[in-house]
């Protein structure tokens, strides 16, 4: 039963870790997206007006545009053709492909600026906030695997009759000790919660992304549990016990 229910807490995290990262990459291109696009002189611009003695505004205006789009066709075509696909993309459709895809990108573009015209000034916090999540998730799912460091010393000094019982302890230590974070955890996050609530939801909340601390400190306490669990279940409760792989490989 205890297998059945961490299985389905590995599938659960498995999920959450893929949407995470998910939102973390999408707000992250799109803010470096909007940054690039946004500029008021961009790098070929600066090349352009380098080498041509045009007007400003007709560089800007005219000539930057119809540079960016070539550049895009020829990529798109390029990546098209060069496509390791049987059979091979026949050259009128990679034209197609790679103009319909080009358009496609400048659609984006101008419909980003259009709609975020200040930009995603919360994604890089954001993202350190969900990397804060994705990290202790994997702590959780190294757990399960087994793959956390072990001290090899440690297992090669005790006698091989009472080394099981040795391994029970170090794993309830284990358990003991995530316990302790997590109730550390809850202990930090109360704090912060009773400075958002007292303030009317005004303190208590990141510079620049409109979250409350305690929101993103309150998930720390679920994996250090589940880790805890882990550890109880493949340690503490578990009537054998695998030698460590670094052992298993010497």
């Amino acid at each position: 039963m205890l297998k059945k229910i961490d299985d389905a807490i590995y599938a659960a995290e498995r999920i959450l870790t893929l949407g995470l990262i998910a939102c973390m990459a999408l707000a992250v291109f799109l803010d470096v997206a909007h940054r690039k696009f946004n500029e008021p002189v961009g790098n070929i611009e600066r090349v352009l007006t380098h080498f041509l003695s045009m007007e400003q505004a007709t560089i800007h205006t005219w000539l930057v545009p119809v540079v960016l789009m070539l550049l895009t066709f020829g990529l798109c075509y390029a990546g098209f053709r060069t496509a390791e696909t049987e059979p091979r993309i026949p050259r009128k459709k990679a034209l197609g492909y790679a103009l319909a895809t080009a358009l496609g990108m400048v659609v984006f573009v101008k419909g980003l600026l259009f709609l975020l015209p200040n930009g995603l000034i919360f994604s890089q916090k954001m993202a350190l906030c969900m990397l804060l999540w994705v990290g202790f998730i994997g702590a959780s799912m190294a757990t399960r695997e087994g793959n956390h460091i072990v001290f090899e010393v440690a297992d090669r000094i005790w006698p091989a009759r009472i080394r099981p019982y040795v391994k029970h302890v170090a794993a309830g230590s284990a358990v003991v000790f995530c316990l302790g974070l997590a109730t550390l955890a809850i202990s930090y996050t109360s704090h912060h919660y009773r400075d958002w609530a007292d303030s009317q939801h005004i303190a208590g909340v990141f510079e620049g992304f409109p979250a409350p601390i305690w929101m993103v400190y309150g998930f720390l306490p679920v994996p250090l549990v589940i880790m805890a669990f882990r550890f109880a279940r493949l340690g503490v409760l578990s009537t054998e016990i695998d030698v460590p792989k670094a052992e298993e490989s010497t």
